[in-house]
Parts: structure tokens; sequence; C-alpha cells
């Protein structure tokens, strides 16, 4: 046994606190490989190549850091400078809010100082504190994921294979590579110069007919069997999005694609039918918005607690005596739906949970119209995330959704995922469908609900948040504790209460690189197919399989 005292900074509240995100967080991690929540615009992909190459075949006038750091600013100078023209959102480029910051000087000076913002003292002007840049905190690691680039030195990197020179080759420079190196070695860059490079540099500057585009359209839909085979699950959920795509008659957001899989029809109650060679990865999605409604009630439950404990000191045994009496029976359900009202009713009189579960399943169908005031999981989840609601309204709706994640998780057999075994995952993160199944076949049918409740409260959201509280601590020096405990006594930490997110699945990040091919567009309200000769010709080879 190793002891040492723990030095940690207070009041750091953490990402995560019940540990249930990590499950959805890990699987979207394996279906959509080599993309991350902050790798935004697919040309990056290409122009680190060709800047590691121009940088390993010329004897560069700075040292690579400089060479590094003024480039990737500049090339985001110039696409942010492209988009003012064009578009009315954000490009999504890398230290975006410091490259508008530059842009305010061209009102007078007409110049922006490439070496003002790209140094490494601390400063606010200062672009991106992570010493190596974006490059070095967001797309090093996918790109050697892919075997482009290997790690040559502390901070120098090399093109590793025939990829990696492939695309750095292919990249578009439109004959103004020795404009573009002398700015970032001379480190200044003039308006005129910025309306020169935004024809070819901007990222959504790739040529239809080019190489590049080819690399490029190949990296997002190709499988790389030297890849661990994993490849294939990216371009199978591009090929699921694009057929949700095809179903929506507007653009949409990612939600509103994996709400129509997860129920099977749209808005407007129109089926929506899986193509046959996606139904495995369709399985896997299903997985993911079923885990993350579940993920989004035992949230909401662990906000009530926290607004309950704020109120009050509590012992162990009685907390979830006060969440049944003033979260859910004082619930004012009379401001809500009639249905709402009548599962309170049902609820309160405490049958089994297997009689409320089959009343639940006899009474509301969950495959109606998904958008209208149903009682189904989207419009539970909805009321959470909405963070004007009171703390009783997030915990009571916060159990009736774990309420109805049983109910699917009993009668869906999916236990295990095709090609992906998260067993050893399960066993870290215990708060999952799995353990929620199995206590539900196990221990809990023949239970009346409030006892549930308190089980469910005890291990899913009170032991299960000290748990990954003491090993946050442990692992990484923070204090991140909603709930102080002295013998059986609970308190309020005094930290601020939660608000209940979501997660971020990287489908949306691939449908932003995707918008770089103009195969998809993009828009503030969201994407939609772009039907032209390159979108309907990707969208066949991705269903194809090709």
């Amino acid at each position: 046994m190793n002891i040492a005292w723990l030095k940690y900074k207070k009041n750091r509240r953490g990402r995560d606190p019940l540990g249930v995100q990590a499950i959805n967080i890990h699987l979207y991690a394996l279906l959509i490989p080599g993309i991350t929540n902050v790798t935004q615009r697919l040309r990056y992909y290409s122009f680190f190549p060709w800047l590691l190459y121009n940088y390993n075949q010329q004897k560069p006038k700075v040292d690579f850091v400089s060479y590094l750091r003024r480039s990737e600013f500049l090339f985001g100078l110039i696409t942010n400078y492209h988009h003012r023209h064009v578009n009315d959102w954000r490009p999504h480029m890398v230290g975006t809010n410091v490259i508008n910051m530059a842009l305010m000087s061209f009102s007078e000076e007409k110049v922006v100082d490439l070496k003002k913002y790209t140094g490494l003292l601390d400063s606010p002007e200062r672009y991106w504190k992570f010493k190596t840049g974006g490059f070095g905190q967001i797309y090093l690691g996918p790109l050697s994921d892919l075997g482009v680039l290997m790690r040559k030195s502390a901070i120098n990197y090399s093109l590793y294979s025939a990829r990696g020179q492939d695309l750095a080759k292919s990249f578009q420079d439109g004959g103004l590579k020795e404009k573009f190196l002398s700015c970032v070695y001379e480190g200044k860059v003039t308006e005129k110069e910025l309306q020169e490079f935004e024809k070819v540099f901007c990222v959504c500057s790739i040529d239809d007919n080019s190489e590049e585009y080819r690399l490029l359209a190949d990296y997002m839909s190709g499988v790389d069997r030297e890849l661990e085979g994993s490849t294939y699950r990216r371009r199978d959920s591009l090929a699921l999005a694009f057929a949700l795509l095809k179903h929506l008659e507007e653009p949409s957001d990612i939600w509103e694609m994996l709400n129509i899989l997860y129920f099977g029809r749209n808005r407007k109650g129109k089926g929506f039918v899986v193509p046959t060679r996606l139904l495995d990865i369709a399985i896997c999605w299903k997985y993911h918005v079923r885990h993350e409604y579940f993920s989004i009630g035992i949230s909401g439950m662990f906000v009530g607690v926290q607004h309950l404990l704020s109120e009050n000191r509590l012992t162990f045994e009685n907390i979830a005596q006060n969440c049944w009496s003033k979260f859910l029976v004082q619930f004012d359900a009379k401001a809500d739906t009639k249905k709402i009202v009548e599962t309170q009713t049902k609820m309160i009189k405490n049958s089994t949970l297997e009689g409320f579960l089959d009343w639940i399943e006899k009474n509301y169908d969950a495959s109606r119209v998904w958008d209208q005031k149903e009682l189904n999981e989207y419009n539970l989840a909805n009321d959470i995330l909405n963070k004007s609601y009171p703390a009783d309204e997030i915990f009571f709706k916060g159990f009736l959704l774990v309420l109805f994640s049983m109910i699917r998780a009993v009668n869906l057999n999916d236990d295990s995922l095709p090609g992906i075994n998260l067993l050893l995952f399960f066993r870290q993160y215990p708060i999952n469908l799995t353990a929620l199944k199995k206590d539900c076949l196990n221990k809990w049918m023949k239970m009346p609900v409030f006892d549930v409740m308190a089980d469910l409260l005890h291990r899913y959201v009170l032991n299960a948040h000290l748990d990954v509280a003491i090993r946050k601590l442990y692992s990484e020096g923070l204090a991140t504790f909603r709930f102080l405990r002295e013998d059986s006594d609970f308190s309020h930490s005094g930290m601020e209460i939660d608000t209940v997110s979501q997660t971020s699945p990287r489908l949306k990040k691939a449908l932003q690189m995707l918008s770089d091919l103009n195969i998809v567009k993009e828009s503030s309200g969201g994407f939609w197919v772009n039907n032209s000769q390159n979108g309907d010709a990707y969208f066949k080879d991705l269903i194809d399989g090709n």
C-alpha cells in the first residue's frame, strides 16, 4: 500500500459526476474512429501533412514551433476571413476567438502581426496555450492513429507513410505556397494577401475534381484493413447518417436524426426503415440513444437530490423518503399533461415495479409520433434538459425516464453490440443499462416502486457519485464532491448545483467535415444532403459498402 498526502484544488466541478456518460463517450469513439469532438474541419487532415512536408523539404527560417503556430494561425485567419464574406455562422476553426480578435485589427492597420498572437508568452492575445497549438492538442492523435504522422522528437514530427506523403502532395496551394511561407517567416500578413489566399487556402476551397478531394473523401468513407478493421464503423455510421438525412425534409440536427432511428419514424409519423447492410451499426447507435436517455434520467434524479440537500441535512436512510415525498408526491402534476397526472397517481399508489411497468406499456405507446406531448423518452428528456424547470419536476421526470429505460432494457436483447465488447468498460463504470437490466430482472420486479427508487437512488446516485469523486481525487487531485458525508449524515458541499446535459456524438463533427467536400450542406438549422452528382454518388457508395 502506498500512502501519500493528497494536495487538491477545491470546488472543481469535473465532468460526468456519476460516470454515467462515460459509456456513451466510449461508444461513439468506437463508432466514429479517427474523428473527435474538436476535429471539426476535414482540410486540416491534408493541410498539416502539407505543412510538415514543406518544413522537412526546405531550410526553415524559423524554429519548428514558431513555424507551426504561425502557419496554423494563418490558415485559420484565412478561413475566418473568407467565411465572413459568405456565411453567417462560425467556421469551426481552431482558435476562433483569438483569430477574430486579430481580424478586428484590419479595420485600421490592414495587416496582422502573426508574431503578436502566436508567441509563447502568456497574454490575452496568445493563440492556443498548448505549445504546438491545435495541431499538437487536437489533430496529432487522429493523424498518428491513421498512420499519417509519427512523432520524431519532443517538438518535431515527420510524415510516416505513403498516405501522409500523398495527402501532403495533394494539398492545393494554388501556386501560393511560397507567398504563404513568406508570411509565416516574416510573421505578418496583409489584407491584400488574405484576399489572394482565401481563394485556395480556405477549408472549403477543395476542388471537387482534385486528388486532394478524392483522398479526403476516401479517408472518411474508406475501410483501412491495417487499422484493426475498425474504420468500417466510421463508413457505416456515415452511411446511416446519410440514410437518415435522406428521410428528412428540412435541415436537421444530429439528435433529430438519432431520434428518428430510435423511434423508427420522423416527427410526422413517417416510418424509417434501416437499410439491410446497416442493421448492425444501427443497433449500436440505438443503444447509444437509449443509454443517453438513461443518463439524462439518472442525472435528473442527481440534480434533484442536490437541491434537496442544499436545503436540509439528511441521513442516508431518509434521503429516499424525502425525495419521494418532496419531489415526487408534491410534484405539481396539475401543471403538466393529463398523462403525467395519471402516471404520478399510479406511482404514488406504490404498486410493484412489475405492475407499474406493465401499466406504462399498456397505456403509452412509445412508437407514436414522438414530438407531440406523448409520454415518452423524447419529451421527458426535453423537459429535464430545460433548465427552467423546478427541482421536483426534474427529479420526478428523471425517475420516470429511468423507468422507461427499464422497459426498453428488459424487452430488448442488447447486452452485447455487434463487434463491440463493453463488458470491461461496464466494470469500470457500473452505472449502465446492462446493470439496470440485471437489477430489474433479479430483484426489483416484485418490489414496491418506492423501494426500487430508494435502491436506485442510494446505489446509482449517492454511492456512484462518491465512488467517482474519490477516484478523481486520487487520480487527478480534484475535489468534485457534490455531497459531504459525516457518519450517516449527508449535506450539500456548497458547490454550484449541476444542470443536466447531453453528450456530443461525433456524427456532427463528421458531417461538418463532409460539408468541406460539399457532400452535405450545413446551416444554422442543421444538415441536409447535397443532392448533387458528388453527393448522390458518395451516398450510393456508402450504402453499397464501397
